[in-house]
């Protein structure tokens, strides 16, 4: 019997299941090297390549009260750069940074990284999420030396009411 030569995993995948009377549904191309970072319910979904994907975690707005990313979906980033752009202060605000993870069975939340500084000034802060991180270069905020969990979420926590302005984006690492 002849050896079939695939081109690609997906391709195999549908020869395997194509043997055995089994019919594939997917909703990408199979072929195709995108992934999906989201789930279609989720209103963030969008369909990404092979390298580092930029998302938008919270649109800048005015806040007063603790705000969370929601919900991210890790499919396989190892790591990310976080990025907090404060564009302006009223009085004296204070937020702080906080990195949670949630158990896929029973749904809890934990907090696996708090930021070493509060932040209490306009301006830019990055942060690094990676496994070695702490010995990369750059002029980050913070190197922080773990790879991210499946699901995770950034939870910005308020030290009072005084109204900050900012945005929140990350830069998702292959």
């Amino acid at each position: 019997m002849a050896r079939k030569v695939f081109g690609s995993v997906g391709e195999w995948i549908v020869n395997f299941a194509a043997d055995r009377g089994v019919k594939l549904r997917a909703s990408i191309p199979i072929d195709s090297n995108e992934q999906e970072l989201f789930t279609p319910a989720n209103p963030g979904s969008v369909a990404l390549g092979g390298g580092n994907t930029d998302v938008t975690l919270l649109e800048r707005e005015n806040r007063i009260a603790e705000a969370n990313s929601g919900d991210q979906i890790n499919s396989s980033w190892r790591g990310l750069i976080l990025f907090v752009r404060v564009y302006s202060i009223i009085n004296t605000p204070s937020i702080t940074l906080v990195l949670q993870i949630r158990d896929s069975i029973s749904g809890v939340y934990f907090s696996i990284w708090s930021a070493l500084a509060a932040i209490t000034a306009a301006g830019s802060y990055a942060y690094l999420f990676d496994l070695g991180g702490v010995g990369f270069g750059g002029d980050y905020t913070e190197a922080v030396n773990l790879r991210l969990a499946r699901v995770w979420r950034f939870i910005l926590q308020h030290a009072d009411a005084d109204s900050i302005e900012y945005s929140v984006s990350a830069t998702l690492l292959v």
